[in-house]
């Protein structure tokens, strides 16, 4: 029964992953998304720091020259810029731009406004009861990451 459960959710989970959400509502791609909120995220809890290309490399688990790839898009559509560091002139640092903060606000605003339109289709009490499922889904799947990390470091005792 427990393997039924998991392929049930698993099946919706797909079916929600194959919306074509970026497309439907002309959203940027997601890899630019993650750079530009990673770099507003770091510009706004550390404001006297530089961004660097490899701080956002390391934040998001991806090769720099990835990492390098989308920059290089997203300084084209003027949403970056690349400064030189002042302290060490081989490093680029980063800074959004007043498009690329335009750019943020805007998907975000564009995926809120569908997610309100779709929400219109659950009543209040459905909508709750989603939350609080989601919310619990969320602290299940966490501690069961943390128990198989929990049981990996035990597996290493003598």
């Amino acid at each position: 029964m427990n393997g039924d459960r998991g392929n049930r959710f698993l099946a919706i989970l797909h079916k929600m992953k194959r919306l074509d959400l970026q497309g439907a509502l002309n959203l940027m791609p997601p890899s630019e998304m993650m750079l530009l909120s990673e770099m507003r995220r770091r510009a706004q809890q550390q404001p006297e720091q530089p961004v660097k290309v490899s701080d956002i490399a390391k934040a998001l688990d991806i090769s720099p020259p990835a990492v390098s790839r989308t920059l290089n898009r997203l300084e084209e559509k003027r949403y970056i810029e690349r400064l030189a560091d002042r302290g060490d002139r081989r490093n680029v640092c980063l800074k959004l731009t007043a498009a690329g903060e335009d750019a943020i606000h805007e998907n975000m605003n564009k995926v809120k406004s569908f997610l309100e339109d779709a929400l219109l289709y659950l009543s209040d009490d459905e909508i709750a009861q989603l939350t609080a499922l989601f919310e619990k889904m969320y602290e299940a799947m966490k501690a069961q990451i943390n128990k198989m990390e929990q049981d990996k470091e035990n597996s290493g005792l003598c």
